[in-house]
């Protein structure tokens, strides 16, 4: 490697008996330099270590550190610890417990490194992905207006927008329906829906007779009780002026649930294409 290393330190290095998993045996025939080194522009750390046998060299250690690994102190000077990439489990045997001692301090803080650089590099990943080639997503999240605000996207908020928007529907659904039921007992004293069945056009018995929609002028100075006596069919008035009140009220609220739904259909296209834009 071509950078020095940050740390040696001198130790036997063995594996373990991959068959049994219980017996060490030796990769070196003595104690080597064990070296700790660091790759910039990996930005990963190794350990390394190479024997030289009669004019040749062996690497009888090599391990790049993991987030979680974990080095343990077995005896006074032999601790060990496993890389899951390659199946090894890899051994020290020290001269002394103060070398061994170093060395566990330099593996912990070595791994400690390994998780800030690991963490920082999601960190920016996940800030490319959020942003995406075209700039920051854009998501709906509920403000102080009706229609929500526009803020830099997020799943939390996402998730926050699509439940508002949910809560908003079934509240209009709701809404609706009431509506609807005080609309049919006000045109049906049998409670029946505006144009359908028990409704007749003949004025028959039990039913009242589908009559064109009073339009009330506000301007006029025509009272409640003279506009309901101009209106009668077959000499029974049609409307009261409790009933009419009542009517004008359904009309006003109804104009507010769909004024409201055709604002909240603005809000969920918004929501849709800031999502997948």
């Amino acid at each position: 490697m071509g950078e020095p290393p940050i740390f040696t330190c001198l130790a036997q290095v063995f594996t373990i008996d991959p068959i049994t998993k219980k017996t060490w045996k030796p990769s070196s025939t003595k104690s080597v330099d064990v070296n700790f080194f660091f790759d910039g522009a990996k930005k990963i750390y190794r350990i390394v270590s190479v024997e030289e046998l009669e004019g040749s060299k062996k690497i009888v250690l090599n391990c790049t550190i993991g987030e979680k690994m974990v080095f343990k102190q077995t005896s006074q000077k032999f601790g060990q610890w496993a890389d899951a990439r390659s199946g090894c489990v890899y051994g020290l045997g020290f001269n002394s417990e103060i070398e061994l001692k170093k060395f566990i301090g330099k593996f912990k803080s070595v791994v400690e490194d390994t998780i800030r650089i690991a963490n920082s590099v999601s960190h920016k990943e996940t800030a490319v992905t959020e942003t995406g080639p075209l700039g920051p997503k854009l998501s709906l999240v509920s403000g102080n207006s009706r229609t929500g605000s526009l803020q830099m996207h997020s799943d939390d908020e996402s998730s926050v927008a699509y439940k508002n928007v949910q809560a908003q529907i079934r509240r209009l659904e709701a809404d609706l329906a009431s509506t609807r039921l005080q609309a049919s007992k006000l045109i049906s004293p049998n409670g029946s829906e505006t144009g359908k069945g028990s409704l007749q056009s003949d004025g028959g018995s039990g039913s009242w007779p589908i009559v064109p929609p009073m339009v009330y002028n506000h301007s006029s100075n025509q009272n409640f009780e003279e506009l309901d006596n101009s209106r009668t069919v077959n000499g029974t008035r049609h409307f009261d002026e409790m009933k009419l009140r009542e009517a004008i009220s359904l009309q006003r609220r109804l104009g507010c649930i769909l004024a409201e739904a055709c604002e909240l259909n603005n809000e969920i296209s918004l929501l849709l294409t800031s999502q997948f834009a």
